[in-house]
């Protein structure tokens, strides 16, 4: 409880810089746009927040999932999302007891995940041939002919729904590098969203959310929330179990970076 009471008060403090709020960002599927909740956090909510250790063993189950993926050649979406499902539980790891920021990107996992899925599905009806998530892209692009650009703004298709899973899944990558190199988590995630996140945000996100990024807690605690469900993570456990996770997440998230930047796909358009 006196945990809680604590995260709840920085996290207060992170959101008075920025007119004192709470900021919850949704996403509405049938419009593609946000919808901004402003209210303070309650004690229920925090409470809520800390009320066990969702992200408990995290690091081993990513580094397991990632052993499924195939990085040699085109990457398959069923190996990709079986990845990407898994990401959230960090997020509670990261900044339990500050609301704005789980909620933000956990929606932005599930809205991607959602438009991959559907476009999947629409994209390889038919086809002989096992839809990659190189061929969703191209495939998309060629039936948008001379306005393919235009899919940056476009909410509903799959190729943007990569775009920002990507973004997520490097943001996560870098600030768990980072913290693997020493760093404490707050200054990892004010890094990592600043260079990563932010550039794609608007004001009133980007405010918020990179004040709160300070929010996070110390790196023991982090490794705490990431350890066995009934004991923190050794010094030895921690690097071993980060590398194991971050070698390879940084392998396919650079993988796909490059791969939409070569296509033209790395939109510049905000969230």
């Amino acid at each position: 409880a006196s945990g809680c009471a604590s995260d709840c008060a920085i996290a207060r403090g992170a959101i008075a810089a920025t007119a004192a709020v709470r900021i919850c960002v949704t996403r509405a599927a049938s419009r593609g746009d946000r919808e901004l909740d402003l209210r303070s956090p309650t004690p229920i909510e925090c409470d809520a927040a800390m009320s066990d250790k969702p992200a408990s063993l995290w690091l081993v189950t990513m580094a397991k999932k990632l052993e499924g993926v195939d990085v040699s050649g085109e990457i398959d979406i069923d190996q990709y999302l079986t990845v990407i499902e898994a990401i959230p539980p960090i997020y509670d790891g990261l900044f339990a007891g500050v609301p704005i920021v789980p909620g933000q990107l956990k929606n932005d996992i599930a809205f991607g995940i959602k438009m991959m899925t559907s476009k999947k599905e629409e994209l390889g009806e038919g086809s002989p041939k096992k839809l990659t998530l190189e061929g969703m892209v191209t495939k998309e692009k060629a039936a948008k002919g001379d306005k393919w650009k235009k899919m940056g703004g476009d909410n509903k298709t799959g190729t943007r729904g990569i775009l920002w899973l990507n973004r997520a899944t490097t943001f996560i990558t870098m600030l768990m590098e980072k913290v693997a190199g020493g760093m404490e988590p707050s200054a990892a995630g004010a890094e990592a969203y600043a260079t990563i996140l932010k550039p794609y945000h608007g004001w009133m996100i980007s405010k918020v959310v990179g004040s709160a990024m300070s929010s996070a807690p110390k790196k023991e605690v982090i490794l705490d929330r990431l350890g066995h469900p009934d004991k923190p993570l050794t010094d030895e456990e921690a690097k071993a179990q980060l590398a194991a996770f971050v070698t390879p997440m940084k392998a396919l998230v650079t993988k796909i970076s490059d791969f939409l930047e070569k296509e033209g796909c790395n939109f510049p358009d905000k969230a």
